[in-house]
């Protein structure tokens, strides 16, 4: 699932591109970043904290990180199994036209019964550059909702 998440995702970010061909020069960051949950998190239902490992792929990938995502404040009230999510990617940078390591804001609502679908909308980037994600989809198994303001940090793979 997280392949056809990521598929998907990176076709609407070639949609965004004015010409077929985006070149990494300028620091363009266009492509899509999927991240799964890799372990056992912790949640306070105000706020979640669950450690993900991402590939991107795009203008300057692949690149591999690995991090922590969750609600900084919202309700949590999710017990999942398997959790992935793909991130469209629009932005540039001014340091390191190949990364995307630094912290992330945005919203997050998701449902789950068995299988469910999440959505993270409008996230914010700041670290080596500044990058836009304006929508990521996803999908978990679990059972619960969350809801709330959304955070992931991302570092490079050790």
């Amino acid at each position: 699932m997280k392949k056809w998440i990521a598929s998907a995702l990176f076709a609407a970010a070639a949609m965004f591109t004015l010409s077929g061909e985006a070149k990494a020069e300028g620091g363009v960051v266009l492509g899509v970043l999927a991240c799964s949950k890799t372990g056992t998190g912790t949640t306070y239902v105000l706020h979640s904290r669950n450690p993900v490992e991402c590939t991107y792929e795009g203008v300057g990938g692949p690149q591999k990180y690995t991090g922590i995502d969750g609600i900084l404040f919202g309700i949590d009230l999710e017990i999942e199994h398997k959790a992935g999510m793909g991130y469209l990617v629009i932005g540039g940078t001014w340091k390191d036209k190949s990364s995307l390591e630094g912290y992330f804001v945005g919203a997050k609502a998701s449902a789950t019964v068995g299988l469910g679908l999440a959505v993270q909308a409008g996230l914010a980037g700041v670290g080596n550059d500044i990058t836009l994600v304006p929508l990521g989809l996803g999908g978990q198994i679990g059972i619960g909702a969350t809801g709330g303001i959304s955070y992931m940090a991302i570092n490079g793979a050790k």
